[in-house]
């Protein structure tokens, strides 16, 4: 897996059909968000919008009075100057020497301040790198990726370091909330020239082998495809030259959603966000986490 796209229940203010915000790189300028520059110049490129990038800076903690002294009032200023070089040597490194993105460092605790600067903006997407088992890369892991899709409003992109083109197959768990539905439609923008986007709906596992539940799974599949029906035509009109297909599955949501993204070598798993069906609940959380 390449990338983890999460989305909220519901499109930003601002985000209709209008031009789209800026793409928002948050990076620190290590490798391990590399991926997260490439991806991001890419579909800024996409979208036609500005991309920028953004630094955060945590403040420096006092942890005692007893060692309460006063930084020097220049500190932060050359802090923030620093990081803005850093991030410029990586989007050169990355980019190319022309690149002219705006680039900025702001201090504050990363997912809140993230996910002010992308509402100020209006940014139409958030990309950032995540972190594999790498308990030191404290700032842009996995914990950082996760906090940010809780505190934003805007569609987040979680992209492993090695990722350097966009993806070509995408797994959408789908529960047909409005989080899952603007998932999935997020994830048109992000899929390469003619990719494969595959809705996938886990329905709870129940024995419908009982005379009572057999007309319930029967009204159930035929529910389910009329909205996998009604979620293709949203999708098609986003983008034609997609593959879309429809699965549905019967299990534990995580454990089939990871099944099937490698059964199909997903490089991008979709999920919906801050809505009271099951995709917000499961996917907020551990099984977030494990994906």
């Amino acid at each position: 897996m390449s990338a983890t796209l999460t989305a909220p229940a519901h499109r930003p203010a601002g985000s209709g059909r209008r031009a789209p915000g800026p793409v928002l790189l948050a990076t620190d300028g290590r490798s391990a968000a590399a991926g997260a520059a490439r991806i991001a110049g890419q579909l800024a490129a996409r979208l036609g919008t500005a991309p920028h990038a953004l630094a955060i800076l945590e403040p420096v903690a006092t942890y005692t009075p007893e060692l309460l002294v006063a930084l020097p009032p220049s500190y932060d200023a050359e802090r923030r100057a620093a990081a803005r070089d850093g991030v410029r040597a990586q989007l050169a490194d990355v980019i190319g020497p022309t690149c002219d993105w705006r680039v900025d460092a702001e201090l504050g605790v990363p997912p809140q301040t993230i996910a002010e600067v992308a509402r100020e903006r209006g940014a139409s997407l958030v990309v950032l790198g995540i972190g594999r088992h790498s308990p030191f890369d404290r700032l842009f892991g996995t914990e950082t990726a996760l906090r940010v899709v809780r505190a934003t409003d805007r569609p987040v992109l979680a992209v492993t370091g090695t990722c350097a083109e966009l993806p070509r197959t995408a797994i959408a768990a789908l529960d047909f909330t409005p989080a899952s539905v603007y998932a999935a439609e997020a994830a048109t923008a992000v899929l390469a020239d003619g990719g494969r986007l595959l809705l996938v709906h886990v329905k709870p596992r129940v024995n419908a082998g009982q005379p009572l539940l057999a007309d319930w799974d029967a009204a159930y599949t035929r529910r389910v495809e009329e909205l996998f029906a009604r979620t293709v035509e949203l999708l098609r009109e986003r983008r034609d030259d997609l593959a879309l297909d429809t699965q549905m599955v019967t299990g534990e949501p995580a454990d089939e959603v990871l099944a099937a993204a490698a059964r199909e070598q997903a490089e991008l798993i979709v999920t919906g966000t801050h809505g009271a069906g099951l995709v917000e609940r499961l996917f907020v959380g551990s099984v977030a986490t494990a994906v």
